[in-house]
């Protein structure tokens, strides 16, 4: 008899989208890991879209939506082109871990002063860099795709882990094996 076998690791997975207008739409994270990962903190880096997250002065806002999660600090950091103090790197930090979705507004504005009334819509983030760190250790870092069917979404969704297909794959291949014998 022929046996194949696979050992199934828990890895994190988590889906982070922005559908809409970036003044009034949330961006929404959500922890899809099934083996009790946390998120930990989350980094978007604009650096390369020529955009901003504007969160000082006015019209700038960042506002934390009340998902019953326990508190957590937000902060900025520059890794390029600042307007306004503004900058083109959000990152988030929880002091109590995100293990179901947490989602926030931040207004995303173009560096270019020419467009500074301009909306910025999630599919102008597309390849936006997210790092996305777990209390176990683990980071993913990913880019914003385009969402199929919405022009005006991106999404960042790291799906199931490759060693449970591989089970899959694996017991149904065993039981087909076995039905020839």
């Amino acid at each position: 008899m022929l046996c194949f076998c696979a050992v199934a690791k828990a890895a994190p997975m988590v889906d982070l989208s922005i559908d809409g207008n970036t003044w009034n739409q949330p961006f929404v994270l959500e922890n899809l890991s099934t083996e009790g990962e946390l998120i930990t903190s989350v980094s978007i880096d604009l650096s390369a879209l020529d955009l901003v997250f504007d969160v000082q002065g006015w019209p700038a806002k960042i506002e934390f939506l009340d998902d019953g999660i326990g508190s957590y600090k937000a902060y900025q950091k520059s890794s390029g082109e600042v307007l306004d103090g503004s900058n083109d790197v959000l990152e988030l930090s929880f002091d109590d871990y995100v293990s179901e979705s947490f989602s926030w507004i931040v207004d995303v504005d173009f560096v270019d002063p020419a467009l500074e009334f301009v909306s910025v819509y999630g599919n102008d983030l597309l390849n936006g860099i997210v790092t996305v760190s777990f209390d176990s250790g683990e980071t993913l870092i990913d880019t914003f795709k385009l969402v199929d069917g919405n022009d005006d979404a991106v999404s960042l969704s790291v799906p199931a882990p490759a060693p449970l297909a591989l089970l899959a794959v694996t017991l149904i291949a065993g039981g087909v094996l076995r039905r020839k014998s």
